[in-house]
């Protein structure tokens, strides 16, 4: 039996640093988005790749805040 486990990521924006904004870099270059270096720091090159993604991926609206969306994509 498969079990369906759900978890929410953290909403990551400029001036975030950590693990997770490293994984949500890694994710990004792995999807050819250039977001600069994978330093652990949202930075504005970040930024301006995450809005990017979200535009090829048709959000709503391109924040540059990764979000439960935008993580959702960025996993697929």
């Amino acid at each position: 039996m498969n079990d369906l486990i759900l978890i929410q990521l953290p909403k990551l924006k400029l001036g975030s640093t950590g693990e997770c904004v490293r994984t949500a870099q890694i994710l990004l270059q792995a999807n050819k988005f250039d977001c600069g270096a994978i330093d652990s720091e949202f930075g504005e090159k970040m930024e301006a790749a995450v809005r990017d993604f979200q535009e090829v991926n048709g959000h709503d609206q391109a924040t540059g805040v990764i979000d439960q969306e935008t993580w959702n994509d960025l996993l697929k």
